[in-house]
């Protein structure tokens, strides 16, 4: 690993494009990252597996430009390994989030013949996207409009939202994977958290994290009144979860959805258990004083606008929702707060030893 580090010895940033590259596992399976511009300012990392006699993509996100990926395809994969897109057997999909699965009709369109797997619980938002879109829209907008947004604020940001979603086609998915299960040689290791059915894969000593564990952001975290198995919870035992398996697979490192290696994976996973934590305490000094969520995201996040500011209200909800479940946070308008859904909750601490060694 140390010659690819050297090569990559940059932070790099999450809107560039990054350098075709092979990784290989401890048996001499070789791996290839392909970089693409997925929405705008947004490139995910796709990765091109070899197998003993199959070839992998592992995600397959939408595309600006869907045409320059089959070029650079043919470029770095089709010159290079002698393999087409017509020898491609099968897409693991980490998430169904649009930039993992999106371009996934682009793809069928050019090699009908290609299985598509995605853990069980996101298998239904890849086959029948529309129906799963709706369905979180609506609770999207309940929990905006009790988060403490007005009704013009409800419809601006629900528009936001959906901007870049309502173009997408469903695809049909061939077998929806379950927790520890073998598909191949891939490990398939359900990690629920920043999407319900988010999965990560093992490959000899090779982890493929998705978005679950990224090298220098924390992955975004949604409330689970809009979509089950989100949340801050389930996320941070996602995190214990791999923490136990890299060190019983003994796991050499971990390759992203975006960005380059993650070099320590254990160590990366304690870090973003840390600094949730962190944030935890951060709201309950806030909430000394009772706070709508709206009022929280002004003091956490007080330049956040627009879709930044979305991602800042779905990032408290779920730390607020962690607090109340576990009865640090209470609701100190809780009787008006339940006899009228266009209340906002006012949230406010109730204890504050939060200890995150628990």
């Amino acid at each position: 690993m140390k010659a690819t580090a050297e090569l990559e010895d940059h932070r790099e940033k999450i809107t560039e494009e990054l350098p075709t590259i092979e990784h290989q596992t401890s048996r001499g399976r070789k791996i290839v990252r392909l970089s693409v511009n997925t929405l705008p300012r947004l490139f995910n990392s796709i990765y091109v597996v070899f197998l003993d006699d199959k070839v992998f993509l592992i995600d397959f996100g939408f595309s600006l430009k869907p045409q320059k990926f089959f070029e650079k395809f043919e470029r770095d994969i089709t010159k290079k390994y002698s393999v087409d897109i017509k020898d491609i057997y099968g897409v693991i999909v980490t998430h169904a989030h649009i930039d993992h699965f999106g371009g996934l009709s682009e793809l069928l369109s050019v090699n009908p013949n290609i299985k598509v797997f995605v853990h069980e619980i996101d298998s239904k938002a890849v086959e029948r996207f529309e129906e799963t879109f709706i369905y979180a829209k609506h609770y999207f907008a309940v929990f905006l409009r009790r988060a403490g947004l007005d009704e013009e604020g409800v419809r601006t940001h629900i528009s936001m939202y959906s901007a870049s979603k309502e173009f997408l086609k469903s695809v049909k998915v061939s077998k929806p994977l379950k927790d520890m299960e073998k598909l191949e040689d891939f490990l398939v290791v359900h990690t629920p958290g920043h999407s319900p059915g988010h999965i990560c894969l093992v490959l000899d000593d090779v982890i493929f994290t998705g978005d679950h564990i990224l090298p220098y952001i924390t992955p975004h975290q949604f409330p689970e009144s809009i979509m089950k198995y989100t949340g801050t919870g389930h996320y941070i035992e996602s995190l214990e979860k791999i923490q136990r398996l890299v060190i019983e697979k003994k796991i050499s490192y971990g390759l992203p959805a975006h960005y380059t290696i993650v070099q320590d994976v254990n160590q990366r996973a304690e870090e973003i258990k840390i600094h949730h934590f962190n944030r935890l305490k951060e709201i309950l000094k806030i909430c000394k004083e009772p706070k709508t969520m709206v009022q929280i995201v002004h003091e956490l996040f007080p330049d956040k606008q627009g879709y930044q500011f979305i991602l800042a209200l779905d990032e408290v909800g779920a730390h607020v929702e962690y607090l109340w479940d576990r009865g640090y946070l209470s609701i100190k308008n809780i009787q008006e707060f339940i006899e009228n859904d266009d209340v906002d909750a006012l949230w406010v601490t109730s204890r504050d030893d939060f200890d995150f060694k628990q």
